[in-house]
């Protein structure tokens, strides 16, 4: 395993609604290492794109993170805490070290200026020079005659299209850490491929770390090295690719695995049954536990801890316990 490039520890995260206040993180924990793809999977409203929020520090207002760290491996055995930096010191860190990839590039591009403006405005420098650089990017991410490209609005683009921009963007710095939320969702089947392909490519060419955010476990196994399950603003299972497939630990997972269509196999699909809870009233103990086929006392009582069970296999379950 290479070196963790981040490593978040105790990380908690409340938003303060007129309704009350919703623990949308509750003490997660979480290494990520150098190099490599990690797929944050799990339902909508488990945490996973407020996790990714919390390591760029673009929260929304409402939100605080009132614990935690996010310790960024800067190289050199400097690190930084994410969360204890003012917003000038995050300023050099967000977009530079660390970039941001979002699920609807119509919503992250200005329609009122051109792509070459939003592609290079944050990167210092001549300015031949670095539109050269963004020329390169867009070759790397097949775009057609990349100097008509950067003349162009967003409107005059395809949503593929609009992704590699949005995605050049994110990597005209060579940043350390991508994170890419949910990059995908909005394009279709055929070009959704196309862009997962290049994000792996591209990691490998720029040696580059991503952090991906999906709810489609179809995705996570296409393109990624490990796989962080969350649940209800926990991280359930950590593991590697085939390691959660093959042998999945904990009955979320397994749920969630069960819950797939498998193409020419005359399977039932078993949905998890019941819903996820109320992160404004979440249940004591293990946050699964009303869904779960297995629980146990413990599990109503006690929140359990993700530890590590085999080699570079973590899992917060009682079951595993015993």
């Amino acid at each position: 395993m290479s070196e963790i490039v981040l490593s978040i520890r105790d990380l908690t995260v409340n938003y303060y609604t007129r309704q009350g206040v919703v623990n949308a993180l509750d003490g997660v924990e979480l290494d990520v290492y150098q190099g490599e793809i990690l797929a944050i999977v799990g339902e909508s409203g488990c945490g996973k794109s407020t996790l990714a929020r919390s390591i760029a520090r673009i929260l929304p207002s409402n939100a605080v993170i009132e614990k935690g760290s996010i310790i960024l491996n800067l190289g050199s055995g400097n690190t930084v805490d994410l969360v204890r930096l003012s917003e000038d010191e995050l300023v050099k860190i967000r977009g530079k070290i660390v970039s941001m990839i979002f699920q609807d590039p119509s919503a992250a591009l200005s329609p009122v200026h051109k792509v070459k403006k939003q592609v290079t405005d944050h990167v210092s420098g001549e300015k031949r020079r670095v539109e050269k650089i963004a020329q390169e990017i867009l070759k790397k991410l097949m775009m057609p005659a990349p100097h008509m490209i950067l003349e162009k609005y967003p409107h005059e683009l395809s949503g593929g299209m609009k992704q590699r921009i949005v995605i050049a963007a994110s990597l005209i710095t060579r940043p350390r850490i991508i994170i890419a939320d949910e990059p995908t969702t909005a394009l279709d089947v055929t070009v959704q491929a196309q862009i997962l392909k290049m994000l792996s490519r591209l990691r490998e060419e720029l040696e580059t770390t991503i952090i991906l955010i999906t709810h489609n476990l179809a995705v996570a196994a296409e393109i990624a090295d490990r796989i962080a399950v969350m649940y209800a603003g926990h991280v359930v299972e950590v593991a590697d690719v085939f390691s959660l497939f093959e042998r999945p630990l904990h009955p979320y997972t397994k749920g969630l695995l069960k819950s797939i269509p498998k193409p020419h196999v005359d399977e039932e699909i078993e949905p998890i049954r019941g819903e996820p809870p109320s992160l404004a009233d979440p249940p004591p103990g293990c946050r699964f536990h009303p869904r779960c086929p297995y629980v146990m006392d413990v599990c109503m009582r006690i929140k359990p801890r993700l530890e590590e069970r085999a080699p570079g296999r973590l899992v917060a379950c009682h079951l595993e316990e015993r």
